[in-house]
């Protein structure tokens, strides 16, 4: 809690700078430009910057195009998509796309997946991102009321993949493979500390098979 946001280096443990305040979140380098780096901090509120990576980061906001009632999570999720790191994504209860990041407009790229009803309404928001090491139009999302959605065409069309799965949050999504998707549930909120970890592939239809194996009884 309130750790902010901090850069350093293994090799200078002493020398290490607090870069964001707030409750520090995800960071984010871009993989050829160093000095791009991103940062945010409570309910989705990221920036970038773009000084020399040997300064002290100048912080702009990143926020352009997203609405202001937008439902965001606490611990709101972005990424660089790994396919296309030009290509930015992040979370409120549709999911968005930023090309040509960080100087592009937000664009919502899906409706609201979150079931969107009451009770906690505005508890329910995209908690998860991923996308598909090898194809930047592939995109899958989970909500905190325990859906999973993934695009094969960049958010023309999204497919749900909620069966199977334990209806609580969805804590991350990875792609083990291009073909193969992970996800992890908790039911932490709702005192359910069973652990839940799960793949499907995506292409060609199958279901989830739970990987959980012989993991301690404590939320993922």
């Amino acid at each position: 809690q309130d750790n902010g946001t901090t850069t350093g280096s293994h090799l200078g443990l002493g020398d290490w700078t607090r870069d964001l305040g707030g409750d520090g979140f995800y960071a984010a380098f871009h993989p050829t430009d160093p000095a791009l780096r991103y940062a945010e901090y409570q309910y989705g509120n990221m920036r970038y910057s773009m000084t020399p990576a040997d300064e002290a980061p100048q912080w702009e906001g990143w926020m352009n195009g997203i609405a202001d009632d937008a439902r965001v999570w606490w611990d709101a999720p972005y990424m660089l998509h790994p396919a296309n790191p030009d290509d930015a994504w992040c979370g409120r209860q549709q999911v968005y796309k930023m090309a040509g990041a960080p100087w592009g407009v937000w664009q919502p790229m899906s409706s609201d997946l979150t079931a969107n009803v009451q009770p906690g309404l505005q508890w329910r928001a995209v908690t998860a991102l991923a996308g598909s090491p090898v194809d930047a139009d592939v995109v899958a999302a989970g909500t905190s009321d325990g859906r999973v959605w993934w695009t094969a065409n960049g958010g023309a069309f999204w497919q749900e993949l909620t069966a199977g799965l334990p209806g609580q949050f969805i804590t991350d999504l990875a792609f083990l493979h291009p073909d193969t998707l992970v996800c992890t549930v908790s039911g932490y909120r709702n005192a359910e500390y069973t652990p839940h970890i799960f793949k499907r592939p995506l292409f060609g239809g199958g279901d989830w098979t739970p990987i959980t194996g012989d993991l301690p009884h404590h939320p993922i």
